[in-house]
């Protein structure tokens, strides 16, 4: 049978037209039937019945399978429920709000009992330092992804085969210190079981000053030979923190690092495709995921005046005026955000719009990016630069606001504890990671020993 429901005969065998001619045109003039007539209505009749018993066992066939792929899901569906009700029961129990504005669903799950093995790992943490076997970085298969840089368009929405999962983190490059090595022992393990597709990276990835260019050994000390799990060997996708901005912000711009690491992707604005479709649909999916990465250091206005703490070191040599870069940028991503078509869109940039860590708020973020991202429906807007996980709510939004800034060195400093729309607030190394399965979005929060703290459920 054909793809298209038609058949062909395996024989090859062509009959003779009734008209007297051969092949089927229909001849002029009378035909008296002859012993070749008999001979091809057998052949013909018997195909006829071949034909239906293929047809009406391919059609059983589908039957069976689809049968088996829905008792397949059901048993899922139960398994699912049955870990749900012992999770609750393990972690006291869990909250459901709808979104102020848009009617989303999103629960919320907040560890009781299960945080005492993680704080004894952390205590050993603590003690055993920042060991790390050292190894050599190794090429691994790339999974589809489209890379658009400056925001350019593209007509290329790249399949993945189910849900779409990925880790978060930032402020990590220590050359395993701070505990950074744990950290990265612990995506290894949650990125296994959630089938990790990449990683992102908040920014400040190598401490203090970021690299001096394209050959320092700190890339190796502080990323490859960190994070050597098989389940990392995917692609990361970084944008610049104000550390990588000390000496040499280029410096992790060069493609030359990819030649050292492959899965090293650094660019100051860019954004990435996918799609996330259950695993079991059996109907066109149209789930479509995009990434929009921005450069937040030049919108920062305390970094361009001459008395600021960091001016001194943060390299601008070349760049244009604070309102220009700024204007830039701001938009270019109301632009990417105008043309999206996808139901998720997660915006990540170093410093925090919203926060009630060390540094709080970003006020020029407030002012002019904020706007944006609720304007244009923006899910999540993801960040590091305070050193701490927290999962914040703008007011009278569905706009999440996630900080991943724990990959190493943590702040117990908080700016503003009081803070009603901060939902979840965790001062110690850990990292974030997300699954994605067409309308549904969980976001886990985890601890140094990579057990989930904190649960955010988002339907849509």
């Amino acid at each position: 049978m054909m793809m298209d429901g038609s058949y062909r005969d395996g024989g090859g065998r062509a009959g003779r037209g009734r008209g007297g001619g051969i092949g089927g045109g229909g001849g002029v003039g009378s035909h008296q039937r002859g012993p070749w007539d008999e001979e091809d209505d057998a052949w013909m009749e018997s195909m006829a019945r071949k034909h239906r018993r293929q047809y009406q066992g391919v059609q059983e066939e589908e039957e069976k399978e689809q049968l088996k792929q829905e008792q397949l899901k059901e048993r899922q569906r139960e398994r699912e429920e049955r870990k749900d009700e012992e999770e609750d029961e393990d972690y006291g129990g869990s909250e459901e709000k709808i979104s102020l504005t848009t009617g989303k669903v999103v629960k919320h799950r907040s560890c009781c009992f299960r945080c005492l093995p993680s704080l004894l790992l952390l205590s050993l943490g603590l003690i055993a330092g920042a060991a790390i076997t050292a190894g050599v970085s190794l090429l691994f298969p790339w999974r589809a992804v489209a890379l658009i840089t400056n925001y350019a368009s593209t007509d290329t929405l790249v399949k993945s085969q189910g849900a779409l999962s990925f880790l978060v983190v930032g402020d990590w490059g220590r050359n395993g210190d701070y505990n950074q090595s744990l950290v990265a022992e612990a995506m290894g393990r949650v990125a296994a079981e959630i089938d990790s597709s990449f990683v992102i990276s908040t920014g400040d990835n190598f401490y203090e000053d970021g690299l001096i260019d394209s050959n320092d050994p700190q890339f190796a000390s502080s990323f490859s030979e960190i994070y050597q799990a098989a389940s990392l060997r995917t692609q990361w996708y970084a944008v610049l923190g104000n550390h990588d901005y000390h000496v040499n912000p280029e410096a992790q711009l060069d493609p030359a690092l990819r030649l050292r690491d492959p899965r090293w992707r650094c660019e100051r604005s860019y954004n990435v495709r996918r799609d996330a479709c259950p695993k079991y649909l059996y109907e066109p999916c149209d789930s479509p995921v995009e990434l929009f990465f921005i450069d937040t250091s030049p919108m920062l206005i305390g970094y361009w005046k001459p008395t600021g703490n960091h001016t001194e070191k943060l390299n601008f040599t070349g760049r244009p005026e604070y309102s220009q870069s700024i204007h830039f940028q701001i938009e270019s991503l109301r632009a990417a955000l105008a043309s999206s078509a996808a139901k998720w869109k997660i915006v990540i940039g170093h410093h925090p719009v919203r926060s009630t860590g060390e540094n709080g708020d970003s006020t020029e973020l407030v002012q002019y990016l904020n706007p944006i991202l609720k304007e244009h429906q923006v899910d999540f807007y993801m960040n590091g630069h305070d050193h701490n996980l927290e999962l914040f709510q703008e007011p009278a939004s569905s706009l999440f606001f996630v900080t991943s800034g724990a990959g190493s060195q943590v702040s117990h400093k908080r700016s503003n504890a009081d803070n009603p729309f901060s939902q979840f607030y965790y001062a110690e190394q850990g990292f974030v990671s997300a699954t994605i399965d067409g309308n549904g979005l969980v976001l886990n929060f985890h601890d140094i020993a990579g057990t989930v703290i904190h649960t955010l459920w988002v339907n849509k």
